[in-house]
């Protein structure tokens, strides 16, 4: 898996990103508008000021964990699409830890409710994992099936367990969470929280995996040749169970992240596509520490300034969509080596790197 997804360079992902904006100016010149007047009031909503800072630190936080979650298990040869799912489990637990747990100070009642979700996340990481380690199966369907699960599990036990009192509507909430359980922010009254530091930081430590432990080259050697790896005496599967399940955890500490940063409770579909967003960073940033920070900075950038967009002019916010899955599209294809002298020997060996 990671021999295939490591040959998105530089400048693949220039081109990619560049086809996408002339895309996009496309749509926005076909919509009657012009496309660097558009894109211009894109940066000034996402840079152009303290708030619109804080607004793209605020969408750049959940979807950097969720990319280093998707990051962490490409690495290691395996396709881990459940971060969304994981991250509603660890919300899902974070959000009790905040509500239920009472009179202890706030550092550690925030560590108990992150390591809530990271466990949430863990766990539900690990039958994905087993299933291919063990049986043979594809951890892509599991994984993408127990979303729906996680979803609809989490709805379930709010809806008849954990309901607010006095909450009515279509949206289910838990109680809100206790002062002490509640991140600060960076600004008062804007959305910017400190959970990027703590995104910024499982960044470092992902690059410090990866580059000065034996583990992270067990990682690197399992997912680029796991023959290989075999023959050197690295335990594949092992490895395999482990980045599933590192990957799981820090699937659930973005959801705990945006409970405790944001929300302050469990709220039922609160994820606008979060744990996708993170595998369309994985792949933007060639699952690197580095490349996976600057594609959640861009993504946050068109996200925060789509919205801004939306509000002063009569573009929809889905521009951001069309450019994330152009985006996409165009790199993926590089990566996994579909056409071109790549895609030819991708096809005439078709076992290499599995």
């Amino acid at each position: 898996m990671w021999s295939r997804l490591k040959e998105s360079n530089a400048g693949v992902v220039f081109a990619a990103v560049s086809l996408s904006l002339l895309f996009g100016g496309l749509v926005i010149f076909m919509s009657g508008n012009s496309p660097l007047a558009i894109y211009g009031k894109m940066v000034q909503g996402a840079l152009g000021s303290q708030f619109a800072v804080a607004s793209t630190i605020r969408w750049t936080t959940p979807v950097l964990l969720t990319g280093v979650a998707a990051a962490i298990a490409f690495r290691g040869g395996m396709f881990n699409i459940g971060v969304e799912g994981q991250m509603y489990i660890g919300a899902m637990l974070s959000a009790l830890a905040g509500t239920m747990i009472k009179g202890i100070p706030a550092p550690l009642h925030i560590l108990i409710c992150l390591a809530a979700g990271a466990a949430g996340g863990m766990l539900w990481a690990l039958v994905p994992a087993a299933a291919r380690v063990y049986y043979g199966a594809s951890e892509m369907v599991i994984t993408l099936m127990m979303n729906y699960v996680a979803i609809n599990l989490t709805d379930y036990l709010v809806k008849y367990y954990f309901l607010a009192g006095g909450a009515y509507g279509s949206t289910l909430v838990t109680t809100e969470i206790e002062e002490t359980a509640k991140l600060a922010k960076i600004w008062p009254n804007l959305s910017a929280h400190t959970g990027i530091f703590l995104a910024l930081f499982l960044v470092l430590v992902f690059w410090f995996l990866l580059n000065k432990t034996q583990l992270g080259y067990e990682i690197h050697i399992s997912g680029l040749n796991p023959r290989f790896a075999k023959c050197g005496g690295v335990s594949v599967n092992k490895v395999r169970m482990g980045v599933m399940l590192l990957s799981g955890m820090v699937g659930g500490i973005a959801g705990s992240v945006e409970v405790l940063g944001y929300l302050y409770k469990f709220m039922s579909q609160f994820s606008p596509d979060y744990g996708f967003d993170g595998l369309a960073v994985a792949l933007l940033g060639g699952s690197t520490p580095a490349g996976v920070l600057f594609g959640s900075i861009f993504m946050g950038i068109i996200k925060a300034g789509s919205l801004q967009v939306e509000r002063a002019t009569n573009v929809s916010r889905s521009l951001s969509m069309i450019i994330q899955g152009i985006i996409i599209t165009f790199v993926s294809c590089k990566a996994m080596g579909l056409g071109g002298k790549a895609g030819n020997k991708r096809r005439r060996n078709p076992e290499r790197g599995r």
